[in-house]
C-alpha cells in the first residue's frame, strides 16, 4: 500500500517536470500574436498623428490666408522648431504675436520650393530655425515664404516665379503634405 503510494507519488512527480515542447511553440505564437498587434496599433497612431499634424499646418495657413483677406494688418505665421524639438505655429498681427499652437515633439519639417513640376530644392526646418508665410492682402497669393529665417543662411523662395511650396511632416516612416500654391495662395493636402 505505502509503497503503491510512492509509486503513484513519484509518477506525479515525473509528470510535473517541466513543460512539453508544444506547450512552448504554443507560448511563442500567443506572443507573436500580441506583438504583432501592438506594432499594428503604434503604426496606425503614429500615422493618426502625422496626419493630424498636417491637416493642423493646412488649417493654420488657411485661417491666415483668410485673416490677411478680411482683416486690414500684416498676418505672418512661423513654423518653429524649437531647440528642443518642439515643433511649433505662431501666428503675428503687425509683428506682435498672436496665437502659439504646438504642434508636438519628434517631427521633420522639410519645405520643397518647386521652379517646375519636377525642379526642387528642399529646406529643413532644423531646430531653433523657422519658415515664414505672409500673403498678400489684394490677391491672397502667398506673399514671401522665407525658410530658416533664424539661422546665418536665410533662404527666401522665389514666390513670384516659381510653382509651390510642399510643406512635408514626417515622423518615422510616415510623412503629410500640404501644398502651398503660390499665384493663387490656395492649399492642398496629400
Amino acid at each position: 500500500m505505502i509503497r503503491k503510494r510512492r509509486h503513484s507519488l513519484q509518477k506525479q512527480l515525473q509528470l510535473n517536470k517541466g513543460f512539453t515542447l508544444v506547450e512552448l511553440l504554443v507560448v511563442i505564437a500567443i506572443m507573436a500574436i500580441v506583438i504583432g498587434g501592438s506594432a499594428i496599433g503604434v503604426s496606425v497612431i503614429s500615422r493618426g498623428n502625422v496626419k493630424k499634424a498636417g491637416n493642423f499646418v493646412y488649417t493654420e495657413l488657411n485661417n491666415l490666408r483668410s485673416q490677411t483677406l478680411t482683416v486690414n494688418a500684416d498676418w505672418k505665421l512661423d513654423i518653429v522648431k524649437d531647440i528642443d524639438g518642439t515643433c511649433r505655429l505662431v501666428t503675428y498681427k503687425n509683428d506682435v504675436q498672436t496665437e502659439s499652437k504646438t504642434i508636438g515633439k519628434g517631427y521633420k519639417i522639410t519645405i520643397s520650393d518647386y521652379a517646375n513640376s519636377s525642379d526642387k530644392t528642399d529646406y529643413d526646418v532644423d531646430s531653433d530655425k523657422k519658415a515664414t508665410v505672409t500673403y498678400t492682402r489684394s490677391s491672397g497669393r502667398v506673399g514671401s515664404f522665407v525658410v530658416n529665417a533664424g539661422a546665418s543662411r536665410s533662404d527666401k523662395l522665389d514666390v513670384n516665379n516659381n510653382l509651390k511650396a510642399v510643406i512635408t511632416i514626417s515622423r518615422g516612416s510616415h510623412s503629410y503634405d500640404v501644398t502651398v500654391w503660390y499665384s493663387t495662395g490656395k492649399l492642398s493636402l496629400s
